[in-house]
């Protein structure tokens, strides 16, 4: 709705790129700090990948949710879509 009311006025770079800062300051006020986490780590998000790849990471409990959601991530990282297909257990994620 607010991407709408930009268009209007700047063009549709400009305007994508004030949505997502309106929407980041929106989520900063609501102590939501995950919008905040992509741009400290875009740059390094192929090292990170790889870093989990050379990783052995095990659950310390029965849970594997959290390892289930890791791997599909993994698998899915080149993917340039907004929302993945798979079924995931999200229970292990807060609400935010």
């Amino acid at each position: 709705m607010l991407g709408n009311a930009f268009a209007l006025f700047w063009p549709s770079r400009v305007a994508s790129r004030r949505c997502r800062q309106c929407e980041t300051v929106s989520a900063w006020d609501n102590n939501n700090d995950l919008p905040l986490l992509w741009p400290i780590h875009a740059k390094t998000r192929s090292l990170l990948f790889r870093l989990l790849e050379l990783m052995d990471i095990h659950s310390a409990n029965q849970n594997r949710s959290l390892l289930e959601a890791l791997s599909v991530v993994i698998e899915h990282r080149s993917a340039r879509r907004n929302e993945l297909d798979a079924q995931l257990d999200l229970s292990f994620a807060s609400q935010r």
